[in-house]
């Protein structure tokens, strides 16, 4: 009777067993970067570009994007920041359109009672998951 010769099997065998673990690498890279790319962020935040205009004390931004059709202004809060004194300004220097409306370009903010001269930043923060929707700094 003749004898097999299993010098080659091992070979054989490591080279199965390479290539299977390679494609599970593989697949697990895949599933990974897939899930990233599904949900860029908690909750999909929005986000804006705005315009300013500067009229004495009164600041106004006006929306010129928004992404998405869901963001109402009662899921936005607006941050002003006095950066020369360091303090925040309260609210009662923003209006705004009302909270049911959605976000829509040709929007405003005005800011009134601003002081000339002093260095402000605003944010947008979205409520929801409270990252930022806009923010940009400026001298009055």
């Amino acid at each position: 009777m003749k004898k097999l010769d299993n010098k080659g099997v091992s070979a054989i065998i490591g080279v199965i067993l390479m290539v299977a673990i390679t494609v599970a690498i593989a697949a697990t890279v895949y599933v990974y970067v897939a899930g990233m790319l599904d949900n860029p962020g908690l909750e999909g935040t929005p986000y804006a570009t705005m315009s300013k205009d500067i009229m004495g004390t009164t600041t106004i931004f006006t929306v010129m994007t928004v992404s998405g059709n869901d963001l109402y202004w009662e899921d936005v809060e607006i941050v002003l920041y006095n950066l020369t004194e360091q303090f925040k300004l309260p609210n009662t220097h923003v209006s705004t359109p009302s909270d049911t409306q959605r976000v829509t370009a040709g929007d405003t903010i005005w800011l009134e009672d601003i002081e000339k001269g002093k260095e402000y930043r605003i944010t947008l923060i979205y409520l929801i998951n409270n990252d930022t929707i806009y923010t940009t700094t400026w001298t009055q």
